[in-house]
């Protein structure tokens, strides 16, 4: 059976004194973020968290407002209670600039809010660069990053800063580039907005589109004998009324573990990468998001059975 993909959403939001009115542009046009996720059909929820990694601040924890920590698919009147949380971060002149270690720390150790299951999808909202002095602060980042989702399930980070390399100054006020900040927006792949742009409806609405991105999960129903799994996908060529498909291949990731590329696989085909999650027991697509109205194929032995066929859009 096909399990809906599930998405953890983090915001983290500067709390310098200068960011009043960038939080309250954000509540503003919460209805287009939210509608994206909605949208999406997919196991979500959104948290927030600050930057602020000052010595007396509890670094990497979710804003709480009336009892709640995250809103999910299922929270009533999401815009109203995520725009609480929100602006729940407040300012402060002594703010001290940190994102990374607080996304890391609370990745470590909110088991309540994170998901290993799920994409994670972090939406970065500040006016300055990250604070650390350390000069390998971001390839460490990343190093955890990549780190986080050895089977394929999406990391992002997206950046709403200022412009690199000068900064930038619009009408809510002057932004120093966010280079740290939009190296890893580049190398994990996101949203990278000016937090100068005029235009905070369309920022937002980018912001929720991108964070539907998942990889799409297919539920095996019994342990699949390795190296027995055949996987293909029929992709929908213009109308899916007309029943005219395209077949994409599957190939397992473990093929390519020998230094081989994807094309030595399949020459003739396009192909798509897959991983077996044998702890879900689950087939994750790698490298792909399928179209609507995509056939996913899935064949495998079983012990003791015949071969088992699963089939999903």
């Amino acid at each position: 059976m096909l399990q809906p993909p599930q998405i953890d959403v983090l915001w983290v939001i500067s709390g310098a004194a200068t960011m009043e009115e960038e939080q309250l542009a954000l509540v503003e046009e919460l209805e287009r973020f939210i509608y994206a996720l909605q949208f999406s059909g997919a196991d979500w929820r959104v948290g927030v968290t600050s930057t602020d990694v000052q010595d007396d601040v509890p670094v990497g924890a979710l804003q709480q407002v009336d009892g709640v920590r995250y809103i999910t698919a299922d929270t009533s009147d999401p815009e109203e209670r995520l725009g609480k949380l929100l602006l729940s971060v407040g300012t402060s002149e002594t703010a001290v600039e940190g994102a990374f270690e607080a996304v890391q720390t609370l990745v470590s150790e909110d088991d309540d809010f994170y998901r290993h299951g799920a994409s994670l999808h972090v939406l970065l909202v500040s006016d300055r660069d990250e604070g650390t002095d350390e000069p390998e602060v971001v390839d460490d980042f990343l190093a955890w990053a990549h780190s986080l989702k050895p089977l394929g399930r999406v990391v992002t980070w997206s950046s709403v800063v200022g412009d690199a390399p000068l900064g930038c100054e619009g009408r809510l006020g002057a932004a120093e580039a966010g280079a740290r900040y939009l190296d890893v927006s580049e190398e994990l792949g996101g949203i990278a907005a000016s937090i100068c742009r005029d235009r905070w409806d369309l920022t937002m609405s980018e912001l929720g589109f991108h964070a539907q991105r998942a990889p799409h999960e297919y539920q095996l129903s019994e342990p699949p004998i390795e190296g027995t799994i055949e996987a293909w996908l029929e992709v929908p060529n213009g109308d899916p009324k007309d029943m005219d498909f395209f077949v994409y291949d599957g190939v397992d990731e473990a093929w390519l573990e020998d230094g081989s590329e994807l094309v030595d696989h399949c020459p003739s085909r396009t192909c798509f990468v897959y991983a077996i999650d044998p702890v879900r027991n689950s087939m994750v697509v790698k490298n792909y998001v399928p179209p609507i109205h995509s056939i996913m194929h899935i064949e495998y032995g079983i012990a003791g059975k015949q071969r088992d066929v699963i089939r999903g859009q």
